[in-house]
């Protein structure tokens, strides 16, 4: 089986599940999680040591939620990142590395909810300045839902590591339908997460490695960066009250193995899975094979892809200022066609003119689920769009 451009000789080994681990050393449901670490210092140290020793390369700080739409407001936001990742280093000292770990905020953007693209990004910032004060060795952008907010996170990285490189990971979870929430398919998460910076895409919680695989199997050719997953020990069910995992570590070894050869580069454990799943895989390290990059043309929104050849068919929409743009936005929803190729009327440089590009260009991001390939040359249009559009292309 071929696999896609890789700096990688190795396969990477990843940590499992921290959230799990700390709930049988006393976290309760419903504590927050960072707070209840800050003041329980050895328990993280006792679950990342035991990571280190069952063979992990790379741990995942805990500052999952370690924003300040989920931290309590007595706790200072770089702060606390700050003495979590001090904690991470010192429970696993040289020659493991240690990745600054971010989440979902639970916010969703406008229109779809009231955060904006620029108060999102200045919430992640706050993370990713501490991060980048320690020196994490790379940054990990885990669980997400929407690729949207994917987008703001890597915006984040990029505002504050400037021109210094930090490796960024970014892993997705899917529905039972194999989508993301906001129902991107994995396909496009990918793209987008190569077009938005991502070093390494994958696939973490969800399900099990069983499950993965498929999924793993559809992004495979289209990638060139390392492909990651980091799945459950298979599905929860509860006994006796409590929520377990139906799969034992040497079943897990056995689809992780699979998935590596299906073109996983990074694997690790999500929920369910303990230090005793990372020592069964740990001998896993097997060498990846690098090839050439892919070539294809393809066009993507938000939540599809499309991929451009002689049959790919295109609609025309010319965009005048004095158009409604929710209005507007309701027509292209109707569009029935491939992609829709969108000009706009030459801007005639006042400021209602920008507002309604800006205020359309935010509601095709989050309404409209055809790609769109905006053709302009108008400076102030193209910026509206590389700021609220979440959406690539590549057209050779």
């Amino acid at each position: 089986m071929q696999k896609k451009k890789t700096y990688l000789n190795n396969v990477f080994i990843l940590d499992g599940a921290t959230g799990t681990q700390l709930h049988k050393l006393g976290l309760s449901a419903g504590v927050c999680p960072e707070e209840w670490i800050l003041e329980n210092p050895e328990a993280i140290k006792q679950v990342q040591s035991a990571y280190k020793n069952a063979g992990s390369d790379a741990v995942y700080a805990p500052t999952f939620g370690a924003n300040r739409k989920k931290l309590p407001s007595h706790l200072d936001v770089y702060e606390t990142n700050q003495k979590l990742l001090a904690l991470c280093k010192e429970a696993v000292g040289d020659g493991v590395l240690v990745g600054g770990d971010m989440s979902p905020t639970g916010e969703l953007l406008y229109p779809m909810g009231m955060m904006s693209e620029e108060e999102l990004i200045a919430v992640y910032e706050e993370q990713v300045k501490a991060f980048y004060d320690f020196g994490v060795d790379f940054i990990v952008i885990e669980t997400m839902m929407d690729m949207a907010e994917v987008k703001c996170a890597l915006s984040a990285v990029k505002n504050i590591y400037q021109d210094k490189k930090c490796p960024v990971f970014v892993t997705v979870t899917l529905e039972e339908s194999g989508k993301m929430l906001t129902g991107t398919d994995p396909v496009t998460a990918l793209l987008l997460a190569e077009h938005y910076g991502a070093d390494a895409f994958g696939f973490n919680c969800s399900t099990g490695p069983d499950k993965m695989i498929p999924l793993l199997d559809e992004i495979v050719p289209y990638a060139s960066v390392p492909l990651i997953t980091k799945p459950n020990a298979g599905l929860p069910h509860e006994e006796n009250g409590k929520t377990v995992f139906s799969m034992e570590p040497k079943e897990f070894k056995k689809y992780v193995r699979l998935l590596i050869e299906h073109g996983a580069d990074i694997v690790g454990g999500c929920c369910g899975t303990s230090p005793e799943y990372i020592k069964e895989i740990s001998d896993l390290k097997i060498p990846v094979m690098p090839v050439r990059k892919k070539d294809f043309s393809f066009v993507s929104s938000q939540r599809k892809t499309v991929f451009i050849d002689d049959d790919t068919n295109f609609c025309a929409f010319h965009f005048v200022n004095e158009s409604d743009p929710l209005d507007f936005c309701y027509d292209m929803q109707d569009a029935d066609c491939d992609v829709i190729h969108l000009t706009f009327a030459e801007n005639a440089e006042n400021a209602q003119n920008n507002k309604n590009a800006e205020e359309l260009i935010k509601n095709i991001a989050q309404m409209v689920t055809t790609p769109v390939f905006f053709d302009t040359e108008d400076e102030e249009i193209i910026n509206l769009v590389h700021r609220y559009y979440t959406g690539a292309q590549r057209i050779q």
